[in-house]
């Protein structure tokens, strides 16, 4: 579809930062592969003047593929990546002019959690329990650019501290030190800010409404003076404010950047026009998108007595849909907070044949362990690799005090967390942990010497079947997957491949090839970014579980629109009055969420299943 002449005119409007309001369906990626080809076509900029950033992985690749689809090679192309491995590019040239280390690793979400559980074990062994909530005040303060010396003495500096010192001990950053830590290598170091400010002389920046305090002092100092600077968001979906998103930062851009624009896109592409007009109200949308699909069905509000109800009618009008051929299994996804409220669809859905793509935190915790063990393998210097197999099934018998004593020792002897292993297997002081220490070291043995005897394929399998995990489906999907990796291909390339941008890992969980599956996806609805599907099914929407009344209403709402814009031809909101499970907290009666109400009886009927 050719470009109308609204975002035609966003397209070609250069010499000015701009920021563009676009909300959901209305072709932003359009938009931002357009602005990238018109900048390189009329000789505006070289690819190397261009820099497009996204917020996770999955939206860079999209963006990629989508100038290969107009036309633009590959090797054509300018960089394109998220904030986080823009971040770590500069930090893996130039780190050590701020005393990074020179091979400093990227600890995940996962890796993190487990350093910071050691420093609240060093300092306040009591308080482990609280773990999420020191996790989430330490990633707000990041966002905000507080560092440990920023705050007020008392046990929670300590750990900050601790934790901050326990990371450089692994010769890791985590993911906000990243932004954190490229903003001070420009701030202090004028090649490098220069270099890349003419690398960055053209910067557009996707889903611009959720970013936070420190991932915009980084894009200014990239942006220099912002002629360049061509911004796209949408305040009525920002949904991150736990982790330091702020929508002021989008509403304040015309102030910040002397001469800016601002331009709105208006026509939605996506939603049929009685969701979006019913989704558009129910934001408070002024104006409200235009909608290019006129006739619709309204949005379906699914009444159920409890969730075995909701499961029955929701599996039973998918197998239908499916039957007839109306829609395929990849055109339906589930949306949901709580994960829990949907297991009754996915083991109904799974009962019936039908294929889903729904990985569970179990799942992906294996997954991670997997990977973990074949770092290790590779290099035994990677010590947050060694600490998530510390932490799995492989190492029993050792627990957390004895990785607390190897930790010590390594600490105290300034050496890395595997030698000092090595050396608590024979140490008199280490005498309880001695057998399970020698075990885990000798199965490290013999999975290495495997290395040089067996296909890669035959490894992978060894290694899975040393956790017990070799029948779980993502890590079959590995296995297979290694058997097509050229024999001239080692470990370390395949680590790398299967990690993403070689090492520089982004914020975004999910796998980049699912909108390719033939599955029914169950997600959460904050993963739903840049996701579409012809039916869209939204669970819990039951009162005090959405919104939830602690927590923030307004973002929740957002996070709702976000979650209801994700339809192209069908929406239901699935209430249930009776629920059970860790979510319920046991068995729980709800009246409707207030949300349903916030819908204009025009654009919503009720669907009431009599079974």
């Amino acid at each position: 579809m050719p470009l109308t002449r609204e975002q035609k005119d966003i397209v070609e409007g250069v010499g000015k930062p701009m920021l563009v309001l676009a909300g959901p369906g209305t072709g932003k990626t359009e938009v931002l592969a357009h602005r990238i080809l018109h900048l390189l076509q009329k000789n505006l900029a070289s690819k190397k003047e261009i820099i497009g950033i996204s917020f996770t992985t999955k939206a860079a690749e999209q963006m990629r593929n989508r100038l290969v689809e107009l036309g633009l090679a590959i090797e054509d192309q300018p960089l394109i990546c998220t904030l986080h491995s823009l971040s770590a590019k500069m930090l893996k040239e130039k780190g050590n002019e701020i005393d990074l280390p020179e091979e400093f690793l990227i600890a995940d979400s996962y890796e993190a959690s487990l350093v910071l559980s050691d420093a609240i074990f060093d300092i306040d062994p009591k308080v482990i329990g609280e773990i999420k909530e020191y996790s989430k005040r330490i990633l707000l303060l990041k966002a905000n650019q507080k560092r440990p010396d920023d705050i007020p003495n008392g046990l929670f500096k300590k750990m900050y501290m601790r934790y901050q010192k326990l990371l450089r001990f692994h010769s890791a950053l985590d993911f906000q030190d990243l932004i954190l830590e490229a903003c001070k290598l420009l701030e202090i170091y004028a090649p490098v800010k220069n270099f890349y400010q003419e690398r960055s002389k053209n910067l557009l920046v996707d889903e611009f409404q959720d970013i936070n305090k420190a991932e915009y002092s980084l894009l200014k100092l990239l942006a220099d003076r912002g002629t360049g600077l061509f911004v796209v968001g949408d305040d009525k979906q920002s949904i991150y404010g736990w982790r330091g998103g702020d929508t002021k930062i989008l509403l304040g851009f015309t102030r910040d950047f002397v001469g800016a624009i601002e331009k709105p896109m208006t026509v939605c592409f996506r939603c049929p026009e009685k969701i979006i007009r019913g989704a558009d109200e129910f934001i408070k949308r002024k104006p409200p998108l235009i909608p290019l699909q006129k006739d619709s069905e309204p949005i379906g509000i699914l009444d159920c007595k409890s969730d075995v109800q909701e499961a029955t009618y929701i599996s039973d009008w998918i197998k239908t849909g499916i039957k007839h051929n109306e829609y395929s299994p990849k055109d339906i996804a589930i949306l949901y907070r709580g994960e829990d409220i949907a297991d009754k669809i996915a083991e109904s859905l799974t009962d019936a044949g039908i294929p889903i793509i729904r990985p569970s935190p179990e799942e992906t915790k294996h997954v991670r362990e997997f990977i973990a063990c074949l770092r290790l393998i590779v290099d035994r210097r990677d010590s947050l690799a060694l600490r998530v197999c510390l932490a799995s099934n492989l190492a029993k018998g050792i627990g957390s005090k004895g990785i607390k004593n190897i930790r010590d020792y390594a600490e105290t002897n300034e050496c890395c967390l595997w030698d000092a292993l090595i050396i608590a297997q024979n140490k008199d002081s280490f005498n309880r942990w001695h057998k399970p220490l020698k075990a885990f070291n000798q199965l490290f043995e013999y999975l290495s010497t495997l290395t040089t005897k067996v296909e890669l394929n035959k490894l992978l399998y060894e290694v899975a079947k040393s956790f017990g995990y070799e029948k779980e489906p993502r890590i079959i999907e590995m296995v297979k997957k290694s058997e097509q990796i050229p024999p001239v291909r080692s470990l370390y390339d395949f680590i790398q491949e299967i990690r993403g941008l070689k090492g520089e890992k982004s914020a975004d969980p999910r796998k980049s090839g699912e909108e390719q599956v033939n599955a029914v996806l169950f997600i959460t609805m904050h993963s739903v970014k840049g996701l579409q599907r012809k039916v869209i099914f939204v669970l819990g929407m039951e009162k005090g579980s959405f919104p939830q009344l602690n927590a923030d209403v307004a973002e929740q709402r957002r996070l709702c629109y976000v979650a209801m814009t994700r339809a192209e031809e069908k929406l239901f909101l699935c209430y249930a009055n009776k629920r059970e499970g860790k979510s319920a907290q046991g068995y729980k009666f709800y009246d409707k969420s207030s949300f349903i109400f916030d819908i204009p009886d025009s654009y919503r009927e009720f669907i009431r299943p009599n079974y």
